[in-house]
């Protein structure tokens, strides 16, 4: 795939220099036009537009750059010069690349699978392969997730963080502001034999368990054996009990919810404003109206401003989560973690498709905010093994007010990951919606704790709804 992302952005410029100099050797429908229209034809605009493509291309794909000495490792990693191997792994690259076996291997096997054939005494090397080789699997996800015959065993142990017992402490999580929609919105039925209403069934029954404090000082539970079974039908990686992403899991919940009670589109009619964005977002809402999109959805917008002629350009996006970096900072509060994900940042490469100049400063924000504001702390990197184990202070009501938000949010729930980035667990802090009162849930143990055990230096992913 770096190959091919490498190989788009040497055509994208081809493309565009050929378009400047009106050379429609690669665009044959233009060619066409040009012998009917002649000398009236001008396709500057349309070189325009692939240099806008090219630095919108360039700018998602900006950290292949940072990645390519890591991606030049992994797939040349017997001619590689050693001096553009980081240090701490020269020693053992010099000794593969001096191991005449391991060379035949390598020629034998191809990169794909040579890395699975390396001694133990290679384990940062193999780490390194397994995590490029997760960022470039067949599943959309970053990280592959599902076993096959050519990575047996200790790749597919190892499938980063927490096991299936996670699935009940995240829906825990969501059970009483996703899971109980089907009284949310009168007059609407929803059929009772679709996916979402028997995963509501199984998930009702944690539900019971939790609305009972007896059963919460006895520090038992309801055994849902059926809600992976559920699950399952749909994706086999999330019902076989292999260890699994939490906010992956999380996603792909929501969105099925969201599939089963998304009824037909409200409206096909064009959309009159002549704000973009709010034009963008209710196309979106008048055809994905369910209550799941309702209360988890919100608009991001991406602006670049040249630095030259001040031309702004802005791009709009649905999100269903923010996932935000920790900042190297000795004392972090949760409005530190949102100031590091919304600062600027600085486009030297952009090319202004208006004046044609570089330099661009570009900024995020939001533009309509969602009921349940789901945050991902990002404790985990692809390339650097250690998990960012630094507390984070998140308050039990979240003012945005700096980012635009005029409201504000209050904690109900936070999946807590003790670990490493291989293996781990996982727990779950909830505010009961009823009582107010906050329950830890611990594999097969719940018991009631105070507030102040609900701010935790292993929050992964914390739940926020909004005020009113």
């Amino acid at each position: 795939m770096c190959d091919q992302v490498n190989a788009f952005k040497c055509k994208l410029v081809l493309w565009e220099k050929q378009l400047k100099n009106e050379d429609l050797m690669h665009f044959p429908t233009c060619n066409i036009c040009k012998s009917s229209l002649g000398e009236t034809a001008s396709y500057q605009k349309y070189a325009e537009k692939i240099s806008s493509l090219r630095n919108e291309f360039e700018t998602r794909f900006s950290d292949f750059k940072s990645l390519e000495g890591k991606f030049s490792l992994f797939s040349s990693i017997f001619s590689i010069n050693i001096e553009s191997v980081p240090n701490h792994m020269k020693m053992k690259v010099i000794d593969i690349q001096c191991d005449s076996d391991l060379k035949a291997k390598f020629i034998e096997v191809g990169v794909s699978e040579f890395y699975k054939y390396l001694p133990a005494r290679f384990e940062n090397t193999r780490k390194l392969a397994y995590e490029i080789m997760f960022m470039f699997g067949r599943r959309k996800s970053t990280y592959a997730s599902k076993p096959n015959q050519r990575w047996p065993g200790i790749l597919w142990r190892r499938v980063r963080i927490p096991s299936m017992s996670q699935v009940k402490k995240i829906m825990t999580c969501v059970y009483s502001r996703s899971l109980q929609v089907e009284g949310s919105q009168p007059g609407k039925k929803f059929s009772i034999n679709n996916f979402a209403i028997r995963l509501c069934c199984c998930a009702k029954e944690a539900s019971a368990a939790a609305s009972d404090l007896e059963i919460f000082e006895g520090g038992n539970t309801v055994q849902c054996h059926r809600i992976p079974s559920q699950i399952g039908i749909l994706d086999d990686k999330f019902g076989n009990y292999t260890e699994q992403d939490p906010m992956e899991f999380l996603q792909f919940f929501l969105h099925q919810l969201h599939n089963e009670y998304n009824p037909a589109a409200l409206s096909t009619e064009m959309v009159k404003t002549n704000d973009e964005g709010q034009r963008l977002w209710q196309i979106y809402r008048n055809s994905e109206n369910s209550p799941i999109v309702d209360m988890f959805t919100g608009q991001l917008v991406s602006t670049i401003l040249c630095q030259s002629c001040e031309y702004k350009s802005e791009n709009f996006e649905i999100f269903w989560n923010l996932s935000l970096p920790i900042p190297e900072k000795k004392t972090i509060s949760l409005l530190d973690v949102f100031d590091e994900h919304f600062k600027c940042e600085i486009l030297s490469d952009y090319t202004c498709s208006d004046c044609h100049n570089q330099g661009a400063i570009r900024t995020y924000s939001v533009a309509q905010w969602p009921k349940v504001l789901l945050l991902q702390l990002k404790r985990f990197s692809v390339f650097e093994t250690p998990k960012i184990e630094k507390m984070v202070r998140y308050p039990p009501i979240l003012n945005l007010r700096k980012f635009g938000f005029d409201s504000a949010y209050k904690l109900y729930a936070v999946t807590n990951h003790y670990g490493d980035m291989f293996t781990g667990h996982c727990d779950a802090v909830c505010k009961h919606p009823l009582t107010t009162k906050w329950h830890k849930y611990n594999d097969h143990t719940v018991k009631c704790i105070k507030p102040r055990n609900a701010i935790t230096r292993d929050a992964y992913i914390l739940f926020y709804e909004m005020m009113h």
